[in-house]
């Protein structure tokens, strides 16, 4: 759990050094939990971390199924602002 929560902290702050703002952590939406949503411009970046040893390791831990909720789930966050 404490691992999990330093993981976003650290995705943060890259995503802030690449010019992101950050709207939010943790947010429930139906269906889905965003660890972090980010806007930079007119990107909106709906972000899962996953802390594993490699990147693919962390790619695979996210299926098809969940990277669909998460988008729907931004989708929504996006039309309530």
């Amino acid at each position: 759990f404490r691992d999990g929560h330093g993981a976003e902290w650290i995705a943060a702050a890259w995503l802030m050094l690449k010019g992101y703002r950050i709207l939010g952590f943790r947010l429930k939406a139906p269906g889905a939990e965003i660890d972090i949503l980010a806007k930079k411009a007119s990107v909106l970046a709906v972000v899962e971390v996953k802390q594993r040893r490699t990147i693919e390791a962390a790619e695979s831990a996210l299926s098809p199924d969940q990277r669909e909720r998460l988008r729907l789930a931004g989708e929504r966050l996006l039309r309530q602002s």
